[in-house]
């Protein structure tokens, strides 16, 4: 019997995987029965060979889109718990897995979602991560307003849920009632989930790829506990370069327009309130020019890094990207077979 699935997705993630699955193997889980599953993308280096080193499980994901590779974790996973980590990420505290493990299995009548503290930075990367490690892309920023770098994070938590139980290891929030809708997207940043429990309860998600992001949104009503882990970090380097990270924003895009069915920004459609309207606000920001302006000198200056300025151009590097696939895909019925950065 398995207790632990740690679903990894991959492409050509050859200088990061083994820094992420040497992070795993240091965790205090010898009394745990693991499988890692490698969701490949149809690498072309050695990420496979990488991945066969740690004895993992490849899984093909021949749809080549990266929100796809989560919903394969998780009707292949066979633990009675499910861990999403992404390949660039690095867990910090060799405890991480197992306090979440034992506190999920405590708490398994009200919690099923169990949070890292975060993302950090590492000193040495390129700077651009740490604008990604907080909000991942600008359109995210203007949609969700709440960063996951630690202490931002917690203060978020802090200020829309209720909380329940807090000492220094974790803090329990009651998610029912929010002062405002929060994204708590479930699928990176070392996230466990009780899968045995989910799969009783919710039979309907092994047939729904899009719905795997959001199982917070279709939980929360029935576990209404979510476990927030402190001092448990993870390290992020998602992009080795700005140029590296401009792909990575043409790929969110492509696979959130023509791969929407399975990809988690439909699933938002569903379960975040006033989303067309956000949408809306964030072409007319685009249009006043102003806001935008005004967002990166606020970023700039409480983050204490002109760096942040960059926003700016990133805002409408994404925007102008939009627009130029849509127009493919609605009046060209242009077709893409690859979302990858």
């Amino acid at each position: 019997m398995i207790n632990l699935t740690i679903c990894i997705a991959t492409y050509n993630s050859e200088l990061v995987l083994e820094r992420c699955l040497k992070s795993i193997y240091r965790q205090n889980i010898s009394d745990l029965k693991i499988e890692i599953l490698i969701v490949d993308g149809g690498s072309s280096d050695s990420t496979i060979n990488i991945a066969n080193k740690y004895e993992c499980k490849i899984i093909n994901n021949e749809l080549v889109e990266p929100g796809y590779a989560k919903y394969l974790g998780y009707i292949n996973a066979k633990g009675d718990y499910l861990l999403y980590i992404d390949s660039d990420e690095i867990i910090v505290s060799n405890s991480s897995i197992l306090k979440k493990i034992e506190l999920l299995d405590i708490y398994k009548d009200k919690a099923v979602i169990a949070l890292s503290s975060g993302y950090i930075t590492d000193g040495n990367s390129n700077q651009i991560n740490y604008y990604i490690n907080e909000f991942g892309d600008p359109y995210s920023f203007y949609l969700y307003r709440m960063s996951k770098q630690p202490n931002f994070y917690a203060s978020f938590l802090n200020k829309y849920f209720y909380k329940v139980k807090d000492n220094s290891i974790y803090a329990i929030y009651n998610t029912s009632n929010l002062k405002k809708e929060v994204l708590i997207e479930i699928v990176a940043l070392s996230t466990i989930i009780n899968l045995s429990q989910i799969k009783i309860k919710y039979p309907f998600l092994t047939n729904e790829a899009r719905l795997t992001p959001h199982l917070y949104y279709i939980t929360k009503e029935d576990f209404c506990y979510l476990i927030y882990m402190k001092k448990d970090e993870i390290i992020h380097t998602p992009s080795h370069s700005f140029l590296g990270y401009l792909r990575k924003i043409r790929s969110r895009v492509i696979a959130n327009i023509y791969f929407k069915n399975k990809s988690g920004l439909h699933g938002r459609k569903l379960y975040y309130k006033n989303y067309r309207l956000k949408q809306l606000k964030i072409v007319i920001n685009a249009l006043l020019v102003i806001p935008i302006i005004i967002d990166a000198l606020y970023l700039a200056i409480t983050r204490k890094r002109v760096y942040y300025l960059i926003h700016f151009i990133l805002f409408y590097y994404m925007f102008f990207i939009v627009i130029y696939y849509l127009s493919f895909y609605y009046f060209y019925k242009h077709k893409a077979n690859r979302v990858y950065g």
